[in-house]
């Protein structure tokens, strides 16, 4: 299977199994393209170090955390046994969330595709409410090189939930920058 909005310009290489390979082409045929890439300001990695420092000040460094069914998030302190000796509910913690955004520009006609949109694209972005985030992606690599995609789906996670477009619903997602035959992974997220 290939995600719906790669159709027109992904090629299925192979399908086995619940792994799909995928080497990108332009519309104009042409199979070189510059890497766009979001990265963390300064701004969100000082907000991500004070939210973090926050959390094991006030936690430690020794807990667990732990969702229900319900999406209520638990911190857990076991002993030295194992056992849970002590179960708290997280409720006014607000982390700061980044979503990882790749795009690659046609070197012959400058097309530009979105290859991955965590807050669009994956898993959980098709049963959670994700937004778009004000990060702007920057310059990866200019070099132009082959792209292949690698999409991992997990039909069982589709028994329970109700999902439109399975194809964009994988739960990981694997990318490769191809030049001179050697691979280079830029990507590998786990959306699930």
């Amino acid at each position: 299977m290939i995600p719906s909005y790669l159709n027109n310009i992904g090629e299925v290489v192979y399908c086995k199994n619940n792994k799909t390979k995928v080497r990108l082409k332009c519309k104009c045929g042409c199979d070189n393209f510059s890497i766009y890439k979001r990265k963390k300001n300064d701004d969100f990695i000082n907000l991500e170090k004070k939210t973090t420092d926050e959390f094991i000040k006030k936690y430690g460094k020794n807990f667990e955390m732990q969702s229900d069914a319900d999406g209520n998030i638990y911190i857990l302190r076991r002993n030295f046994l194992g056992i849970v000796s002590k179960k708290e509910l997280i409720s006014n913690i607000s982390f700061p969330k980044f979503y990882n955004y790749v795009s690659a520009k046609c070197s012959n006609c400058n097309n530009e595709y979105i290859l991955f949109d965590q807050s669009l694209h994956g898993y959980d972005s098709c049963i959670n409410n994700c937004y778009t985030d004000s990060f702007e992606p920057v310059v990866y690599d200019v070099n132009h090189y082959g792209i292949e995609l690698y999409f991992y789906y997990n039909d069982d996670l589709y028994e329970d939930v109700q999902i439109i477009d399975k194809s964009i619903a994988f739960g990981r997602i694997t990318i490769y920058t191809i030049f001179n035959n050697k691979k280079k992974k830029i990507l590998d997220i786990e959306c699930e």
